[in-house]
């Protein structure tokens, strides 16, 4: 063998040796970067499942790899529908849990997207009362193997509650906002309110026609602001005012309206927003034209109506709401033995008190600054006419009317011990003449002028038999006939027995009955002087 062929055997062995271990080398790092890199796609992978899992939409997907269907429901969709199956529910399974119109257009939605490829986004209300976004969408993999067609589900039921929520309250705002412009615009008077700028922000119709506007668009800072005719001074001072004090300021302005000077009276109210920080202030106007006149005529009536109090014997007074005497006659002043100018300078009615109470002349109380306290609260509380007795220490009784009074009370006192004195008399009368009655044996019973019972004694309730209680409201002649009928023989037509009886009753033509008793009774009808009508009924 010679050299020059161990030398290229040497050289082929180097080549070999050398080779293969670098060749295995490579191999190796090779294996490790793919085995790397499929963890890192694993990971990720596993990265991307775990986001889904933590959405909160449901999804469903449709996948078709070499010709071959594969079908998943996530784990959150099955949880959104309460599907029995979980993952393994199917489409149809998941169309069952929505309404059977939403069902229906979801499957032809989805069908056409599998054909077309056509992507959709549509609402859908499932039978759990949840409303869903389902969106269908086409997914296809880089090397376009894997086609997936996808329906994403999201829960928007606290959204949409809480829109209707949103849109009721609005509708409802409208309606009342509404309900407020027709309650202002039909108020007979002009009303604004104004911002915290006094800026007039708000105004019905009334306002809009005294400015000589038709529109409320029309309406600007420099001609919403009214100006008195007799003072060229601009209103606007009077809602600054009103703001800065913080009290509601009053003024009587002339104003042309409709080409007629009337008068009015604007009054600004300062008031507080809700947050108490800023003041706005709310204006109305009133019509008082006419009101002078009216103020007028009323003071004219009035004088004559104290003209005439003033020259009556009746002791009459009038009292202020401020419990205040502001009219008092001659006979009032003389009833109460007060000097002549008491009322000069109007003292109120404590005073009165007390000075009849110095004189003795105040009925006696037990607790003399509690009788003051009712009587002033009484003035306060008078809504309609009210009468007592007072009881005066010297023996008198007075009368006393209340009434309200367009300046707060109208006081009559009347002296009415002589009427009272006489009033027991006769009362005493009457009962002598009901004792002598009751004490003697004949019936008796007197009817008014009108026929109908005025008294009678007890002998006749006894001749009758009739209860004191059946003839109590005051019977007509003819009721108390009909009550003797159960003392009397039967007739055949007891009513022209009646009025034959009432004929010779009403003559005053005397009879005589024959009771059931057999018993005789002579009735004796007499008129007396009063034109009162006596019967007696005296037993034979």
């Amino acid at each position: 063998m010679t050299i020059e062929t161990l030398t290229t055997l040497l050289y082929i062995w180097l080549s070999i040796s050398l080779v293969f271990p670098l060749l295995a080398v490579i191999l190796i790092r090779r294996n490790r970067k793919l085995k790397n890199d499929l963890s890192k796609q694993d990971i990720a992978t596993r990265h991307y499942e775990e986001m889904l899992y933590a959405s909160k939409d449901g999804y469903l997907t449709l996948s078709i790899y070499k010709n071959k269907e594969y079908q998943y429901c996530s784990r959150r969709l099955a949880t959104m529908l309460n599907l029995p199956n979980g993952e393994q529910s199917t489409l149809n399974e998941i169309l069952s849990a929505f309404s059977r119109t939403d069902s229906e257009k979801l499957n032809g939605m989805f069908n056409n997207l599998k054909k077309t490829g056509l992507s959709f986004e549509v609402l859908a209300h499932g039978n759990n009362h949840k409303t869903f976004v389902v969106t269908g969408v086409r997914i296809n993999s880089s090397d376009s193997q894997i086609n997936s067609n996808c329906l994403w589900f999201r829960d928007i039921t606290r959204e949409t509650n809480f829109i209707d929520r949103a849109t009721e309250e609005a509708i409802l705002s409208r309606k009342e906002v509404e309900d407020f412009r027709i309650l202002i615009d039909n108020l007979p008077y002009p009303i604004w309110l104004r911002d915290s700028s006094l800026n007039i922000r708000i105004l019905n119709r009334q306002y809009l026609n005294l400015l000589g506007l038709k529109n409320f668009k029309d309406i600007t800072p420099e001609n919403s602001t009214l100006r008195d005719l007799g003072n060229t001074s601009n209103l606007l001072e009077l809602a600054k005012t009103a703001k800065e004090s913080n009290t509601p300021q009053k003024k009587q302005i002339n104003i042309l309206n409709n080409g007629e000077l009337k008068k009015y009276e604007i009054t600004e109210t300062p008031y507080y927003d809700s947050s108490l920080k800023t003041s706005h202030t709310i204006g109305s106007l009133i019509d008082i034209t006419g009101f002078d006149e009216v103020k007028r005529n009323y003071q004219v009536h009035l004088d004559t109506h104290l003209d005439i109090l003033s020259s009556l014997d009746t002791a009459f007074c009038i009292i202020n709401t401020k419990h205040e005497f502001t009219f008092g006659n001659t006979a009032f002043l003389k009833l109460w033995n007060l000097p002549n100018n008491f009322l000069d300078n109007p003292p109120h009615y404590n005073l009165f008190l007390d000075k009849i109470r110095e004189q003795k002349t105040l009925p006696e109380v037990s607790d003399f600054k509690a009788y003051k306290d009712e009587e002033n609260k009484a003035f306060d509380s008078l809504t309609e006419q009210k009468e007592d007795l007072l009881y005066i220490p010297d023996g008198r009784t007075f009368r006393r009317i209340r009434a309200p009074h367009p300046d707060g009370t109208i006081i009559a006192y009347e002296d009415i011990t002589d009427r009272l004195a006489a009033a027991r008399h006769l009362s005493d009368l009457i009962a002598v003449q009901r004792d002598i009655l009751d004490n003697i044996d004949d019936s008796v019973i007197i009817f008014t002028p009108n026929l109908r019972l005025k008294t009678y004694n007890s002998s006749f309730l006894s001749l009758w038999g009739i209860a004191e209680t059946e003839i109590q409201d005051t019977p007509a002649i003819r009721d108390i006939l009909d009550k003797q009928k159960k003392k009397l023989p039967e007739v055949e037509d007891w009513q022209t027995f009646r009025e034959d009886m009432l004929k010779h009753i009403t003559t005053c033509t005397p009879f005589t009955l024959k009771m059931r008793s057999k018993q005789k009774l002579k009735v004796t009808p007499v008129i007396l002087a009063d034109t009162s009508l006596m019967i007696t009924y005296h037993r034979e």
